[in-house]
């Protein structure tokens, strides 16, 4: 399988399993030898992809969001705790546009509230239960520039959604179709240049196989970006300061190959986590602010966990 970014040659890094949700199967994580780009080694037909997140995410566990977040913390605030880090929260007030891969559509109603004209788009067919409670402008299935009018929106929001597209070339030829002159492409997704693939390496929650499929820095993702015809008008990195309690939480509870994560999916029962005086210590250290600070400092210098970048579509 060749590098999905330049179709160059890539070889096998090292494998890993679906360390969340209890998908069986071993994956292998591949590297192309030209560009570098980290991808892995697997092709799923979309109904396979379906399954994969109608039956092993978890989404079907979850209510039905009603509003929005309501966000009532001082700036200063957001930043110390790392929040205001999702694609939608980059979206200015007024303007019409599609959040690819919504989820259960929180975004599509905090968009609302920010009185945009508002789509959203997801494979999960849980996704139709918000769509029928919230009455959204919503649609169970895969993006098609089809379903919309050329040049219609004036921003395509993708949050955590590029790392799981088999084929980002394609995809985002696609969504230039449907941007308008000058429309802005935003993309949050992890970064793996970060502190935290740094530090811990395949036990990293971030690589999330088999669900992401990609693994970007800022040389492959700007990359993408020139092929397709962006801009990469800003990118920096912002992390929520509770990715880093989640990671170590999840690295002392750390299951074995086709089970679930006592951390990460906790809706088959009461949580059952070993090490619980461990993880009472890391809860602690993260009320005294450690984590906080820890990634406020890897933000500022470039290698914070969840990277975003806004692209401008060329003419």
């Amino acid at each position: 399988m060749n590098c999905p970014i330049c179709y160059q040659n890539g070889r096998r890094k090292f494998h890993l399993y679906d360390d969340r949700y209890g998908y069986p199967k071993l994956f292998f994580i591949k590297q192309c030898l030209f560009c570098k780009h980290l991808y892995l080694e697997h092709s799923f037909s979309k109904s396979q992809l379906k399954k994969l997140y109608s039956n092993y995410y978890p989404r079907k566990f979850v209510e039905v969001p009603t509003e929005p977040k309501q966000r009532k913390t001082p700036l200063l605030v957001d930043w110390w705790l790392g929040l205001r880090e999702n694609a939608y929260d980059f979206v200015p007030k007024g303007v019409t546009v599609l959040d690819i891969g919504c989820g259960m559509g929180e975004s599509l109603l905090e968009l609302r509230r920010k009185k945009c004209i508002a789509y959203g788009v997801d494979a999960d067919k849980n996704f139709q239960k918000s769509i029928d409670q919230n009455k959204l402008n919503g649609k169970v299935g895969f993006f098609n520039s089809k379903d919309y009018p050329a040049a219609f929106f004036d921003y395509v929001i993708l949050d955590q959604l590029i790392e799981h597209v088999e084929n980002p070339i394609d995809f985002l030829l696609d969504v230039k179709k449907v941007l308008k002159s000058n429309g802005k492409l935003i993309i949050a997704t992890p970064n793996f240049e970060g502190f935290n693939i740094k530090l811990f390496k395949k036990k990293s929650f971030m690589w999330h196989v088999p669900y992401h499929l990609h693994f970007f820095n800022k040389k492959t993702i700007s990359k993408l970006a020139k092929t397709t015809g962006f801009t990469v008008e800003k990118n920096f990195t912002k992390t929520n300061s509770e990715w880093l309690f989640y990671q170590l939480a999840h690295l002392f509870n750390y299951p074995k190959r086709g089970k679930k994560s006592p951390f990460f999916y906790p809706w088959q029962g009461i949580r059952k986590l070993d090490n619980t005086i461990v993880i009472s210590i890391i809860f602690l250290f993260h009320l005294l602010g450690i984590n906080h600070t820890i990634l406020r400092l890897m933000d500022a210098i470039g290698y914070g966990d969840n990277s975003i970048y806004i692209f401008n579509k060329n003419e």
